[in-house]
């Protein structure tokens, strides 16, 4: 078994039941060396959603590694060869975690994924091989921050981020972590099998330009794709510190141009429904 005797970690913030507005996305490090470095399998689960990084570099360009399941039964992990990200001398894995599916606190009226017997804080496995020896896996000796620039994060609802709070250097390997906290074991881990994901990854296909813009007012405007899609928005911002942009998705306008989201807020009942924010 490749997580025989592998821990999930997380941090050692209490876990929160209740919707609250305040969802922190916590990010995890881990130093280590190596003498040579020929071939290296990295193998990763995260819950509800985690992103890798070896020595500043992302692992996959996989916009999503951790699909959904009944956790009970079924833990989707991860295999990428990362040999061409390792070095000889010190290298760092770096861990950015968020809800996704498994730590969805959003109330809806029928889904009820809020209630979800397995909800927990997020949290990831790891194990990387290195010339097939097993070199770093997932323990105490991580470095972890809890409250980070993703202030926010809801599968439904959207992301908040908070730029005054980023570090864009923090997966680096010269970064000093020495105020973060120490990762803790997870003392109450999700039962399913571990199932390694064959599925096709969901990943960036092309970037589209709004076709128009409308101004509504001096502090709102319309940004119209000209057609559906599935993704997220590339924000560019000369702003003052602090300042806060908040951004509203929807399929179709109304004759006024304000949003026509065919009452489909009517099924969440907490929160934003698909509404970003952004501090400067």
């Amino acid at each position: 078994m490749i997580f025989d005797k592998i821990n999930f970690i997380r941090t050692n913030a209490p876990f929160v039941h209740e919707y609250t507005g305040k969802n922190s996305a916590p990010m995890f490090r881990r130093k280590f060396a190596l003498d040579n470095v020929a071939d290296a399998k990295l193998y990763v689960c995260g819950l509800g959603i985690a992103y890798y990084y070896i020595n500043g570099v992302p692992v996959s360009d996989n916009l999503f590694t951790a699909p959904l399941s009944d956790y009970r039964k079924t833990l989707w992990y991860n295999t990428y060869d990362v040999s061409h990200l390792l070095k000889k001398g010190e290298n760092v894995i770096a861990v950015w975690c968020g809800n996704g599916w498994y730590n969805e606190d959003v109330v809806t009226n029928d889904w009820k994924h809020n209630e979800a017997e397995w909800r927990d804080n997020p949290k990831f496995t790891l194990r990387l091989d290195v010339d097939g020896v097993v070199t770093v896996t997932s323990d105490d000796g991580w470095k972890c921050k809890d409250e980070t620039a993703i202030l926010y994060n809801a599968l439904r609802n959207g992301e908040y981020f908070d730029a005054r709070l980023y570090d864009e250097k923090w997966a680096d390997v010269d970064y000093d972590d020495t105020n973060w906290d120490n990762a803790v074991v997870d003392t109450n881990p999700p039962k399913g099998i571990f199932r390694e994901c064959k599925c096709e990854p969901i990943t960036e296909f092309e970037e589209y330009k709004p076709q128009n813009i409308y101004k509504i007012s001096d502090n709102k405007y319309v940004f119209d794709l000209g057609q559906h899609i599935a993704g997220y928005a590339r924000l560019t911002a000369n702003c003052e510190a602090g300042r806060e942009l908040t951004l509203r998705y929807g399929e179709e306008l109304n004759d006024d141009y304000t949003l026509q989201i065919n009452n489909m807020d009517s099924m969440y009942l907490t929160g934003s429904f698909q509404t970003d924010k952004f501090i400067c």
